[in-house]
């Protein structure tokens, strides 16, 4: 046994001599001069050591202090990196062998990392590998430096003409492999205050230095966002092909990278996320077969985003699904009772995601949501610019009908403007009404359109200022709430008791007071054939310019208005009504109001002309005894009037034909003639 203890002495003796004894053989200035040289070679930029101050055997390793990594020439900063302390490992066999530094791992403590790109696109991070001298190649067979370049606890910052980032605790190691072998990158860091980690394996990292394609994968977090991918990659130009996945889920923590515009013009988006094959430089990427999902919806298809615009810009096209509208608009409208007509809600509109991109695309949907309706089967295009959403629709359904026409919305402007040309056919007017005209009370199948502008910042100020034209024509259909029919046929009723009777004009006046209350009601319903009306808006003001409604025996004319802000009704209706087995209309020739407000209307007759018939008719009367014949349609006050000017015609006439037949007087003697004052008498 002794001889094993012999053996472990020895062996304890080599290793304190491999300990204490070499480190003391090796030259600290020879060490020093090439870990310089093969620092620089290994970055192919000049490295400078200020000094070597610990040498260890196991592990194989020199530790440095104050080094310095050129940024190169021309560069605001002039170094890359700099730190106070790094820890260099070496190959233990040339170290011992040959007193040569071959470095095999640098690991970097605390170092500040100083990156930087110029305005012509050249940066102080690409490193270009120097070409080896004869010797150098004859010894090491021309292969490049591999090995281990680790950062803990670094700090970096980033610097180009148009941004400027910095990051700390940054903790990245970077492997440099040998020929055939993949380049990994793997690390974190808080960049801007976002927690950051970094994932990256170049498959022939020397082929991509030789301008030739390798393969490779990346995986990069920021928050909670993600994009990643495997693709086959060129450097020079940067050029990568490959299934890309874009996940952004966390666009908040975006900010310092984006801004706050753009983060809250995205928010109506929510999380964002895109897949597909992608091809992209340094800048652009097109997606093919990309399938794009945001809260608003999602699409499948062809895009391209120029990322080298201020606001990325988007073209292809799209197949969507479902596609809700409603976060651009003020949220649901305050509860109202059932059935009724809710407040214009004065809540402000955000259009500001409009601005987030800007897009030309082709776009097909099967649903587009808006605030007070949907539009399903939708084929068009949709451009966005600068604020400014233009949506043309070539085809799209809406209301169990068709829907084509144009739609604009600038969302940039101060007071966010609409321009809408929208025609729809075929349409069913008690899923229209509300949407489209305001009303919950009209039913029917037919057509509407629409010429209408407005500004403003709430969907109160939008219906304050809405200028423009609007025309329907509806079949078959009926208004909810009251009965014309009945109320046309029941007033020509009690207006008949009024011929030859003139003495019941208060009872008659008093029952059709009471009939517009008998006529108005839940279960009151008007049916028509025909219905079409023309009207024109300004300044959220209706003008009614005709109107009408007609069925084989009741016809209704309309005119007068609403009050689209106030939700007011100021409108007048001529009726007719025809009685069975007659040939012609009878018309009410009294004027039927309605008044109130969408959810309370008012219907009124005004009664004024019957006692103004009555009075007439009673004064016609007492005339008729007296010879004054008051001819119909006369007023009273004319016909006497015409009968007081004939009679006066008469009586003047009269006059002259006495005159006429009176004998002329003989003229008198001179004799007989007075004596003037100045002729005296004889």
């Amino acid at each position: 046994m002794k001889w094993v203890l012999r053996i472990g002495l020895v062996l304890v003796l080599l290793v304190v001599a491999a300990v204490v004894v070499l480190p003391m053989l090796i030259s600290k200035e020879d060490i020093l001069a090439e870990a310089e040289k093969q620092a620089s070679a290994s970055l192919g930029r000049e490295v400078e050591i200020g000094s070597v101050s610990g040498i260890s055997i196991f592990p194989p390793r020199l530790t440095i202090e104050n080094l310095a990594v050129s940024s190169g020439e021309g560069f605001k900063a002039p170094n890359l990196v700099t730190m106070e302390e790094a820890r260099i490992g070496v190959k233990l066999m040339p170290l011992l062998t040959s007193r040569s530094v071959e470095i095999d791992s640098f690991v970097l403590s605390s170092p500040t990392v100083t990156l930087e790109t110029l305005a012509d696109g050249r940066n102080n991070y690409t490193f270009e590998s120097t070409e080896p001298t004869a010797e150098e190649d004859a010894s090491t067979g021309g292969a490049p430096a591999t090995g281990k370049i680790v950062i803990e606890d670094g700090e970096l910052t980033y610097t180009s003409p148009d941004a400027s980032y910095a990051a700390t605790d940054a903790d990245i190691t970077l492997v440099l492999p040998p020929v055939g072998e993949p380049l990994t990158v793997d690390g974190s860091m808080m960049l801007e205050g976002v927690d950051t980690s970094v994932a990256l394996e170049v498959a022939e990292p020397w082929a991509m230095t030789a301008s030739q394609p390798s393969d490779l994968s990346f995986d990069v977090k920021l928050g909670g966002n993600e994009v990643s991918g495997s693709f086959n990659a060129l450097a020079e130009p940067l050029t990568i092909r490959g299934p890309m996945q874009v996940a952004l889920t966390d666009i908040a923590a975006l900010t310092p990278f984006i801004g706050a515009e753009s983060v809250e013009a995205a928010a109506p988006f929510g999380a964002i996320r895109v897949s597909g094959e992608a091809e992209a430089t340094a800048e652009s990427v097109s997606f093919s077969g990309a399938d794009l999902q945001t809260a608003l919806g999602s699409a499948t298809g062809a895009l391209t985003a120029n990322l080298a615009a201020t606001v990325p810009a988007i073209t292809g096209e799209l197949a969507a699904g479902r596609i809700d509208l409603r976060p651009f608009f003020p949220e649901e409208m305050q509860e109202t009772e059932a059935g009724a007509f809710p407040e214009w809600s004065e809540e402000e509109m955000d259009f500001s995601g409009l601005s987030a991109a800007n897009a030309n695309l082709k776009l097909s949907a099967q649903e587009i949501v808006l605030p007070t309706y949907s539009l399903t089967s939708v084929a068009g295009e949709l451009r966005l610019q600068d604020g400014r959403a233009a949506m043309t629709l070539s085809d799209g359904r809406a209301f169990g009908g068709q829907a084509k026409g144009s739609f604009a919305l600038n969302g940039a402007a101060n007071q966010p403007a609409i321009d809408a040309k929208l025609d729809f056919s075929g349409i069913n007017f008690a899923e229209a009404g509300p949407a489209l005209l305001s009303t919950k009370r009209l039913f029917g199948r037919g057509s509407v359109g629409f010429d209408l502008q407005t500004a403003g910042r709430s969907q109160r100020a939008w219906v304050e200022a809405l200028d423009g034209t609007a025309s329907a024509d509806i079949e078959e259909g009926l208004i909810d709430g009251v009965d014309l029919s009945q109320l046309a046929t029941t007033a020509l009723s009690l207006i008949s008791q009024l011929q030859g009777d003139a003495s019941k004009v208060a009872t008659v006046a008093s029952g059709l007071q009471n009939l517009t209350a008998s006529v108005v009601g839940e279960e009151a319903r008007t049916a028509f054939d025909i219905a079409d009306f023309d009207v024109r808006i300004e300044n959220g003001a209706v003008s009614i310019g005709e109107a009408k409604l007609l069925t084989d025996t009741f016809r209704g004319t309309v005119g007068g208005g609403l009050n689209l802000a106030g939700q007011g009704l100021d409108m007048r209706l001529l009726l007719a009504a025809k009685a069975p087995g007659a040939e012609s209309f009878n018309e009410l020739r009294l004027p039927v109001s309605v008044t109130g407000t969408f959810n309370s209307p008012k219907i009124g007759i005004d009664t004024r002309p019957l006692a103004e018939q009555a009075a007439r008719g009673a004064a016609a009367d007492a005339l008729g005894r007296v010879g004054i014949e008051v001819q119909e349609g006369q007023k009273v006050e004319d016909a006497l009037r015409d009968r007081a000017r004939s009679e006066i015609g008469n009586l003047l006439g009269g006059l002259g034909r006495r005159r006429q037949e009176q004998p002329a007087e003989p003229a008198a003697d001179a004799d007989d003639e007075e004596p003037s004052e100045e002729q005296p008498p004889r």
